[in-house]
């Protein structure tokens, strides 16, 4: 932000990095595990009441 000057914001910027989570760890994990039978993701973030967390494009994929 270019007011940080005036209104004294702190100024930051959004580092996005990748992550891969291959099923076959959840499956090593929990052999009842089946990537199928999900129907919802929660992300619950509740370590720290500051900051900033962004998430973007959320995908599956078949292993290859």
């Amino acid at each position: 932000m270019k007011s940080g000057f005036i209104t004294d914001d702190k100024q930051s910027e959004k580092v996005f990095q990748t992550f891969y989570f291959p099923s076959k760890h959840f499956q090593e994990i929990n052999p009842n595990f089946s990537p199928s039978n999900i129907k919802e993701l929660k992300f619950i973030f509740d370590k720290d009441e500051s900051g900033v967390i962004v998430i973007d494009n959320i995908g599956f994929m078949k292993s290859l």
